[in-house]
């Protein structure tokens, strides 16, 4: 673990929770705090963060796709030899490529599938869009996959402004 991500930066995240009734005075508000483990390259252009209900590596910059997962199942190996009762409930990888370019904002159809910018068809003021994410979550029974697409903005709650490629989070189901 420490050979991808040699910066530790534990930190205790506020949690609140609230379970509603039908009868108001039985609503419950629950406030707790949880540790997360936050790990980060030398770069800090990539980022493992491990909690006990889920862990996940973020990566800005990255070689190759076989490189990254590699050092995904290595560092979940380790885990699990360190403790092999923990029990995560969800993992995943999340990878994002953000690329500007010039030309119209909203024309991508050389570089991407026309079928992933059916969300920019809507008939409306194009200059208004803040943010533009469609979401496909893929249910394969032992495993579950979210694919997130769409158009960042970095200036966002304001309109988009500049040319971005559109991106994408996807937790990669391993087979593990």
């Amino acid at each position: 673990m420490y050979k991808y991500f040699p910066i530790l930066e534990p930190r205790n995240i506020a949690v609140q929770q609230i379970v509603f009734n039908p009868d108001p005075t039985k609503t419950e508000r629950i406030n707790a705090s949880v540790k997360e483990w936050h790990f980060f390259d030398k770069t800090r252009e990539n980022k493992l963060v491990i909690t006990t209900d889920y862990m996940y590596i973020e990566s800005t910059k990255y070689k190759n796709w076989d490189e990254m997962r590699d050092s995904f199942i290595e560092i979940l190996e380790t885990l699990f030899k360190i403790n092999n009762q923990m029990e995560i409930k969800r993992f995943g990888l999340r990878y994002i490529n953000n690329i500007t370019m010039p030309g119209n904002k909203f024309s991508w159809g050389t570089y991407l599938n026309k079928n992933l910018l059916s969300i920019f068809k809507i008939n409306l003021d194009k200059d208004t869009i803040a943010r533009a994410v469609g979401n496909i979550e893929l249910n394969f029974g032992n495993y579950f996959l979210r694919f997130q697409y769409g158009m960042v903005n970095p200036d966002h709650p304001a309109p988009i402004k500049k040319k971005y490629l559109p991106w994408t989070m996807t937790p990669i189901p391993l087979g593990l």
